[in-house]
């Protein structure tokens, strides 16, 4: 009996955060959709908890929440960082001053911070 409770109790907390990630998947392409609808020209998009897109033509980037979108210049960045699988990017922002995001892998994150050298170069 004690067994099956706890079966029941791992399903349903699989459950409860499967939906959770769902919600928050489902908020974050709604507001790529908005973005876009917006005028936004999402040429290049970084994965991750927080999604990074870069509308190079107009040289804007947007940090992409599930609850919150921060659009900024390019100019806007100070610097950019990365320590294992999080990435950062210092901004000319009081409010909001660093955005830090995970990612799959520390090789994964290496390779999008090169990707955001060459994006943020040209």
């Amino acid at each position: 009996m004690i067994g099956f409770l706890a079966i029941a109790g791992v399903v349903c907390w699989l459950i409860w955060l499967y939906k959770g990630f769902s919600k928050r998947f489902t908020a974050q392409r709604e507001r790529v959709v908005a973005l876009e609808e917006s005028g936004f020209v999402k040429d290049h998009i970084l994965p991750g908890d927080v999604l990074v897109a870069f509308d190079v033509q107009n040289r804007k980037v947007a940090f992409i929440y599930f609850d919150n979108t921060i659009v900024k210049s390019f100019d806007d960045i100070l610097a950019r960082n990365r320590l294992g699988k999080t990435m950062m990017f210092e901004l000319r922002d009081p409010t909001y001053p660093l955005i830090k995001f995970n990612v799959n892998s520390s090789s994964q994150s290496e390779t999008l911070y090169a990707m955001t050298s060459a994006i943020l170069a040209s």
